[in-house]
């Protein structure tokens, strides 16, 4: 009779399962830190407000949709390195360039 416990054993692809998992929410929050870094919600509910009371200029109104274009770029470059389990996510290179004039039409929020 064997005490060997069978049913705690990991399997190579329990490993595998682990390490995609473990890179998929590195990359997730990645993603999300730097989207919140720039756009957190409290932000752009104030920009939201300011632009459906019409407060925003052409220009404000132009950057805030710059702004909403590089976080749907950040989600396309998010979901391409979940996929690539090799990619650089931590790299700066990996991710879409915040877009001029979004920083400061934040910091103004």
């Amino acid at each position: 009779m064997s005490n060997i416990d069978f049913d705690q054993m990991v399997t190579a692809q329990d490993k595998a399962d682990k390490a995609a998992a473990d890179h998929i929410a590195a990359v997730k929050a990645e993603c999300s830190s730097r989207i919140y870094a720039v756009l957190n919600p409290p932000t752009v509910s104030n920009i939201q407000g300011a632009a459906i009371s019409g407060e925003l200029s052409a220009a404000d109104m132009d950057t805030f949709r710059a702004g909403r274009l590089w976080v749907d770029q950040m989600l396309v470059a998010c979901r391409t390195m979940v996929l690539d389990p090799s990619s650089d996510y931590r790299s700066e290179a990996s991710w879409p360039a915040v877009p001029e004039g979004v920083n400061e039409l934040a910091a103004r929020y």
